[in-house]
């Protein structure tokens, strides 16, 4: 009996209270996604009938309107509660996805997808700052790192949901896949509908009133800066599955292997890789570290293109490992220069603007990666290497005056930035 009870109590402990609800959400919202992202392609192109250049033109243009919308919304948040907020544009998403249903052409397509691409865009700066919110002073980095574990895990199952609905590829299964969707959306709402109340800036800003974070050059030039670190993730959604395919002789599932280790050890290692960066020193060290990890990754990719057989596979595996190293310090110094600099009474917008700079790398980061790597080959990877080791030792020098700004006592001058913390 003990060796069922004791899993049982891990679990219950896992989802309770309000930060255990929130883990939940991760849960509901990237399965969700994982399901979206794995099969949208050709929900669109096969279900609607679309081409595929007007999904994309479709997608650039409700990922523009997405991302202007991070930092309104985040400033509205604010205003009116960061709970509540959120439980809104879950709501709409839901409603969102429900609406995909109806697109019959191209203008009601762009319509839709820029209605889903402000709630899921607005939707990552808002949740952010709410985790904050709850979790307690010294927790909040620990919270934002169990809350990516688990949302790795979700995006995992969704993805392999989203497989199964490719393969079928019927309107049925695609309106099941909507529909299934929408329900996990509304069960993230009633969720976040059953949080604390969170109030973000509301009722203590006082005189210097929204829209702070846009007179706030330091924080603004990190979240570009960080912006320019989050392409890392395209390499293994886009770059690293072309480079193996076009310019390199190993089998094509490499960079399926590749992915499917990064996430693993994303879900195993973040909260440990994250207990160094509950400073804004620390945590602008880190991003020191993952720039240089990244450029050092690249820089080993470039080399596949003149090696063969084994030699190639090995090299691939190394230049991965070296990535998710890379990633798991970027992804804890983003949270830490993101957390540690932002106002207590403005987190929305401080989020939202954060969240803005990721959302047009990611918006960015497929074509970086096609002109580069596709297109330029070897030096392309080093090019790229170059832009990640500048962005990461920028990071931490605007991080690093940034703070001393905000606590002068707290900061260390001088300090060597490749130090460990």
């Amino acid at each position: 009996m003990s060796i069922w009870t004791r899993p049982r109590e891990l679990l219950g402990g896992l989802f309770s209270g309000p930060l255990g609800r929130l883990l939940a959400i991760a849960l509901l919202t990237n399965t969700g996604r994982g399901v979206w992202l794995a099969s949208f392609v050709l929900f669109y192109t096969r279900s609607i009938g679309l081409s595929p250049a007007q999904v994309g033109v479709g997608a650039l243009v409700a990922g523009v309107v997405g991302i202007g919308s991070t930092t309104p919304v985040g400033m509205v948040a604010d205003r009116f509660g960061l709970s509540r907020s959120l439980l809104v544009l879950y709501l709409i998403s839901a409603v969102a996805f429900l609406l995909y249903l109806g697109v019959t052409g191209f203008w009601s397509f762009i319509v839709v997808g820029c209605v889903a691409a402000v709630a899921g865009e607005s939707s990552v700066g808002v949740r952010t700052a709410l985790i904050t919110a709850l979790a307690p002073g010294g927790e909040r980095i620990a919270a934002l790192a169990k809350y990516r574990v688990v949302s790795q895990v979700g995006m995992a199952a969704g993805a392999g949901a989203g497989a199964l609905v490719i393969q079928v590829d019927s309107r049925p299964v695609y309106t099941a896949m909507l529909v299934g969707t929408a329900l996990a959306y509304l069960l993230a709402a009633l969720l976040v509908g059953r949080l604390p109340r969170a109030e973000g800036g509301r009722g203590r800003r006082g005189r210097r009133g929204s829209g702070r974070v846009l007179r706030d050059h330091r924080y603004l030039t990190l979240a570009g800066l960080f912006g320019v670190l989050t392409v890392n993730w395209s390499m293994l959604s886009v770059g690293i599955p072309l480079w193996v395919a076009e310019h390199t002789d190993a089998p094509r599932w490499t960079s399926g292997a590749i992915l499917v280790a990064n996430t693993a050890a994303i879900a195993l290692l973040q909260v440990r890789f994250s207990r160094s960066v509950e400073t804004v020193p620390g945590a602008g060290r880190a991003s020191v570290r993952s720039g240089l990890l990244f450029a050092l990754a690249c820089a080993v990719f470039a080399t596949t293109a003149g090696t063969s057989g084994v030699l190639t596979m090995v090299l691939l595996f190394v230049a991965g490992a070296i990535h998710i190293i890379g990633e798991l310090l970027y992804v804890a110094g983003s949270w830490g220069v993101s957390v540690g600099l932002m106002p207590e009474d403005a987190q929305g917008e401080y989020q939202g603007a954060m969240a803005a700079g990721t959302a047009s790398a990611q918006a960015l980061g497929p074509l970086l990666m096609t002109t580069f790597v596709v297109g330029w080959g070897s030096p392309g990877w080093l090019v790229l290497a170059g832009l990640f080791a500048l962005a990461g030792w920028a990071a931490f020098g605007v991080a690093r005056s940034a703070w001393r700004r905000v606590a002068p006592e707290a900061a260390a001058p001088g300090e060597d930035p490749a130090r460990a913390s």
